[in-house]
């Protein structure tokens, strides 16, 4: 296969996950939106779709479910190792953005063993366009050369609270 189908393959795969990342994230949004202003628009111009419009809606809704599922259990299943994750953001004098992000992990989870703990650090160089808009926001307004964020408790409290649920 030429190199130029690749590269398109790869693109449209990357486009459909991020699609697919955006409709797990907004899916309870797309579903009221959907309940409230589309199903109802369907029944009055195209009640021949209807039911056929609804079951699509639930079948994306229970894969919805599932990716969530799953992701709540791979983070449990990394949370059993994983103690803390920073990630944090510095502004240099020059105007150069660094990025260290430090991992704490569990080494062993052998009952036999006293748990290890070791600890990784990346330091990586960040262009100003690769920057997140709330530690940029953070920079500007309270003058902060260095924002630390705590990932950990971010990405508990997000899968927390998904709903996973029927409902």
């Amino acid at each position: 296969m030429p190199l130029p189908i690749l590269i398109l393959i790869a693109v449209a795969i990357g486009a459909a996950g991020v699609g697919a990342a955006v409709v797990v994230t907004f899916w309870d949004r797309i579903l009221g939106w959907a309940k409230t202003m589309f199903l109802p628009w369907v029944d009055k111009y195209l009640p021949e779709l209807a039911d056929e419009a609804r079951r699509a809606f639930m079948s994306i809704h229970g894969a919805v479910i599932e990716v969530r599922r799953g992701i709540r259990e791979a983070w449990s299943a990394l949370r059993t190792r994983l103690v803390r994750l920073l990630v944090e953001f510095s502004r240099r004098a020059n105007g150069q953005w660094v990025v260290k992000t430090t991992s704490w992990l569990i080494a062993s989870l052998s009952p036999d063993e006293n748990p290890q703990l070791t600890s990784h650090e990346v330091v990586q160089r960040l262009a100003l366009e690769d920057v997140p808009p709330d530690v940029l926001e953070r920079w500007m307004r309270h003058n902060e050369s260095t924002i630390s964020i705590d990932l950990t408790k971010v990405r508990d409290e997000e899968v927390m609270d998904m709903q996973v649920g029927e409902g």
